[in-house]
């Protein structure tokens, strides 16, 4: 059997050379009759390396199939708006939970940073925290002139044009865009002007204004991104077949209107997953000032929340079978195993959980947390992943998806390193990668430009009979609140430096309002084996100062030529 096997490797061997040979020769004739080049020709040759990598392939049978393949993967990030993770959506889409969770990686912990449509578009579009972007409400510089200067030119999609990508958007931007423009970085674009919609929308199509009406055949949004990015695909696949796609289908479901397609409008009818345990839930003494304010929902507010979930679910039908539209296609164009594709939300969304009737912005667990999947080359089958991650990290793991070098600048990381560590952790055949430093444990969700001044004004009416009550002296909020600041600064005792066992001072600030801080490191007893001098600054370098005199470092308040005891050990002068 060996040497029939030898004998059958010799002969492919032999083959392979022989069609080689005549390649060569055909290269060289058309070389001598055209006048070009021989070496550079053959080099350019697609049959010479269609040629070079059969021989390659059977001269070394004993490569693993895994190999690295040398042409780039293709890019595709779909995200729906207001879609929940936690009340059920998910569970009804059965063709994408098989596409991408049975043949992919689900984060269990996926959040965004802000569980608005804008900010999260933005940061997911950048890799930056809100407060960095500066965009932080859905028309707070919402595709607004610092936008489209600063942060737009520098979006994944830039990065990927520049490096040779062609990229495609299609569906919703962000709430503010008007149209008038193509963002930088997209090579072909069909963007939504304004905010979400099924029918009676306008569309920039590559630089031109197209409305569109009611019809569904030809007008039902989420229908048209999925045709029209196929369409893109197959053109890009056949036309410039050496560049790799990166494209991103932004579409409307399930947000409101709630319009779905004709086929779907009657499923769902008994549908009550949005039924969660918080779902109209009203013990909520212990809670924020605005838990305690809702009241009890009443019956019609109840059928409300069944019906508009039903509505819901039904708009992403469509985009279940668009996830399905996108599998075949590249199933056809035998790009499927070289494809990475991304799915997930700009935030969640709450129906009547404690009580708050519809709506997301806030910081709970079901307006926070979204759904992520990811699916591609390296990424393993059928797995979750604890970890906690955000929208943060989209644009940095498409960039390394990309085999392109993450900007300092960004605040996310890449999602990448993640899975082939839990790959390897796992005992799954691959590259031992280990992430660079210790994944996070913890995410910065923020909510708006949440300033002082806002808070004052927020409280402005209690704030200003207070006043009236104290004689009209101005205090600031600093470290408590206007009543207990006016409380401590009424002991006279918290009127001197801060001194042992004392908890908190009062002070005045550059405006000579009055302000509380706490006395750290004081409000306690010393020990007899604890040095500490009669008197030390108060405030902000109390700390520090207390480190350094009980450490018996050299000081003008500490003698440090005798030999203390510090917290029960032996503390040596030091030379």
């Amino acid at each position: 059997m060996a040497t029939v096997s030898q004998f059958q490797q010799t002969l492919t061997i032999y083959t392979v050379s022989v069609l080689l040979i005549m390649t060569f020769a055909r290269e060289a004739a058309a070389n001598r009759n055209m006048g070009r080049n021989q070496e550079d020709s053959i080099a350019r040759s697609r049959s010479f390396r269609r040629s070079q990598n059969t021989f390659s392939r059977y001269y070394n049978p004993g490569s693993p199939k895994t190999q690295q393949r040398s042409k780039r993967p293709n890019i595709i990030l779909v995200l729906t708006d207001d879609q929940d993770e936690l009340l059920g959506s998910m569970s009804t889409m059965t063709k994408t939970l098989k596409i991408m969770g049975q043949e992919g990686i689900q984060f269990n912990n996926s959040f965004v940073s802000t569980p608005m449509c804008c900010p999260s578009r933005s940061t997911l579009l950048t890799g930056l925290y809100p407060h960095n972007h500066h965009v932080y409400t859905n028309n707070d510089n919402c595709s607004g002139t610092e936008w489209q200067k600063i942060h737009e030119p520098r979006t994944f999609a830039k990065y990927l044009s520049d490096a040779g990508y062609r990229t495609g958007f299609f569906g919703k931007y962000l709430n503010e865009y008007n149209g008038t423009y193509i963002p930088p970085g997209w090579r072909e674009w069909v963007g939504l002007v304004k905010n979400s919609r099924f029918y009676n929308y306008t569309l920039n199509f590559n630089g031109q204004k197209v409305k569109h009406d009611d019809n569904y055949y030809r007008d039902y949004f989420t229908d048209l991104i999925a045709n029209d990015s196929v369409t893109f695909l197959k053109q890009s696949k056949q036309y410039f077949s050496d560049k790799p796609v990166m494209m991103m289908l932004s579409v409307p479901a399930p947000h409101g209107p709630e319009d779905s397609a004709p086929q779907y409008q009657h499923m769902f009818e008994n549908n009550t997953q949005h039924r969660t345990p918080s779902w109209n839930y009203m013990n909520n003494s212990d809670k924020q000032w605005l838990l305690k304010e809702i009241k009890l929902m009443q019956p019609m507010e109840m059928a409300f929340t069944d019906l508009l979930q039903r509505k819901r679910l039904q708009t992403l039908q469509s985009v279940d079978s668009l996830m399905e539209k996108i599998y075949y296609q590249l199933r056809l164009l035998n790009e499927l195993d070289n494809t990475y594709i991304i799915y997930t939300s700009d935030h969640g969304y709450h129906l009547g959980q404690f009580g708050i009737l519809k709506g997301k912005a806030l910081p709970y667990d079901f307006d926070i947390r979204v759904p992520l999947f990811i699916r591609g080359p390296g990424v393993l089958r059928d797995t979750k992943i604890p970890n906690i991650v955000g929208n943060v990290d989209i644009a940095p793991t498409i960039l390394d998806m990309a085999g392109l070098a993450i900007p300092d600048h960004m605040d996310g990381r890449s999602m990448l390193t993640l899975i082939k560590h839990h790959k390897q952790e796992n005992n799954v055949r691959g590259d031992l990668v280990f992430p660079r430093r210790p994944w996070r444990n913890s995410l910065l969700i923020e909510r708006g430009k949440v300033t002082m001044k806002i808070i004052r004004d927020l409280n402005r009416e209690k704030d200003d009979q207070l006043l009236k009550e104290q004689g009209g002296q101005l205090v600031s909020y600093v470290d408590t609140n206007l009543r207990k600041t006016l409380k401590i600064c009424a002991d006279p005792s918290n009127q001197e430096p801060c001194k042992l066992g004392q908890r908190w001072v009062c002070l005045k600030d550059h405006k000579g309002r009055k302000r509380a801080q706490k006395c750290r490191n004081y409000n306690r007893t010393t020990t007899e084996n604890e040095y500490l001098p009669d008197s030390l600054p108060y405030g902000r370098y109390v700390p520090r100062a207390q480190e350094l005199y009980t450490r018996n470092k050299r000081s003008p308040m500490c003698d440090c030529s005798q030999r203390n005891k510090v917290k029960g050990r032996s503390v040596k002068k030091r030379s």
